[in-house]
Parts: structure tokens; sequence; C-alpha cells
């Protein structure tokens, strides 16, 4: 097999049967797979499972490990929603350098000289 039939049957797979995982699910479970791909980020799953965390809680009190473990994912999960890549730290980095450049010093000159005056 060469690179261009290793191409079309991956892009197959994924546009055909939801790639890796759409081998394992029922059509039902490959059309909800296409629209999970349309989500981006996952806020929306942080919300649930905090919805879903206190549900337990509330009607398992003396489950207090499990309800644990599972803020440790909302955690994690939280976390890596709000991660920064190097990319995105870069741009963020130069951005707040322009932005200080071009806006900060020009207003900290004039409220350096109103104040001087």
């Amino acid at each position: 097999m060469d690179r261009k039939d290793y191409d079309k049957m991956k892009t197959k797979g994924v546009r055909g049967r939801g790639g890796f995982y759409g081998r394992v699910l029922d059509k039902a479970g490959r059309k909800e797979l296409k629209e999970a791909a349309e989500v981006e980020g996952v806020a929306e799953e942080i919300k649930v499972l905090r919805v879903k965390l206190r549900r337990f809680a509330r009607e398992h009190p003396e489950e207090m490990e499990e309800c644990l473990a599972a803020a440790g994912m909302i955690n994690r999960l939280v976390k890596t929603h709000y991660a920064m890549t190097k990319e995105q730290k870069k741009g963020f980095k130069e951005a707040l350098k322009r932005m200080l450049v071009e806006v900060g010093i020009p207003i900290g000159g004039a409220v350096a000289k109103a104040v001087a005056d």
C-alpha cells in the first residue's frame, strides 16, 4: 500500500464511518459522534459533570471517595480546557507587548506628564 492509498483509506474512514471510534459504534452512535465532532471545547461537558456530581453527592453522601475522584476529574478537565499551547502563549505575549507599546506607553506618558504638571 502506498501513501496515496493510505491517505484515501484514512479519509474514507474518517468521513464514512467515524474513524477509529466509528468502527465500534452503531449507526446512531456514529451520528452522535459526528454531532460531537462539531462541538468545540469542553465547557458544556464540564457543566454537565458538575451537575451530575452535585446530584450524586446529594443522593449518595456516603460515597465521598467517588465524589472526590469525580471532582478531581472535573478539575483536570478544567485545567486542560484553559491550558494554552506554546503557540497560543507566544501569540498572547506578542499581542500584550503590542498593546503595551501602542496603548500603554502613550497613556503612561500622558499620565506621567499630567502628574508632573
